[in-house]
C-alpha cells in the first residue's frame, strides 16, 4: 500500500445500538472536543460515531477516507467493538496509525500493547497509578486547554 496516499485523522466512537432505549444514548463529547482541537491546529478531522451505523458501513467508510491516523475512543463497554474494528482496519489500512484513547486505555494501558500503535492519556486525569506502570517517555501534545499524552504500545508497559 502507498502511505503517501493517506491523509487527515480519523476518530470513531464505537459504538453500535442494537436494542438499547434512547435514554442510554449520549454524545461521543471526548472525540468532538479532540477533533476541535485537531481543527484549529488545521489537521483535516472527520469523527465516525458508529451509534446508528453498521459495523460493515462504519468500516468501508473509515477504509474508503484512508486517513493516516484513526483514534478509537475506548470504554469498557465498546472494548471488544473497539477491537473488532481495529482488526478489520489493520488489515484494510496497512499503512495507517492506530491510536487507542478514552478511559480504558487510562486505567489499563497494558490491554493495548501489541494491538495499537500507541494509546493516548488525557494528563489531566493520569491516575498516578498507570503512570507508574509505563515504562516509555510519552509524546506530549499541547492542546489549548489541556495536554494530551501519547505513549508508543510496542515500546511501553
Amino acid at each position: 500500500m502507498n502511505t503517501s496516499s493517506l491523509s487527515g485523522v480519523t476518530l470513531v466512537y464505537p459504538y453500535f445500538r442494537c436494542k438499547d432505549p434512547v435514554e442510554k444514548l449520549f454524545p461521543p463529547l471526548g472525540i468532538a472536543y479532540l477533533a476541535s482541537q485537531l481543527k484549529e491546529r488545521g489537521i483535516r478531522v472527520t469523527l465516525v460515531d458508529c451509534t446508528f451505523e453498521t459495523f460493515d458501513e462504519v468500516v468501508d467508510r473509515i477504509a474508503e477516507s484512508r486517513p493516516a491516523i484513526i483514534g478509537i475512543s475506548i470504554m469498557v463497554t465498546m472494548s471488544r467493538n473497539a477491537f473488532d474494528l481495529l482488526k478489520e482496519l489493520q488489515e484494510r489500512l496497512p499503512g495507517t496509525l492506530f491510536v487507542a484513547g478514552g478511559p480504558l486505555p487510562t486505567v489499563n494501558p497494558a490491554m493495548f500493547a501489541g494491538r495499537f500503535d500507541w494509546f493516548s492519556v488525557e494528563k489531566v486525569m493520569q491516575p498516578s497509578r498507570v503512570s507508574a506502570r509505563i515504562t516509555c517517555h510519552p509524546v506530549v501534545l499541547p492542546m489549548i486547554s489541556k495536554p494530551w499524552i501519547l505513549y508508543p504500545t510496542r515500546v511501553c508497559i
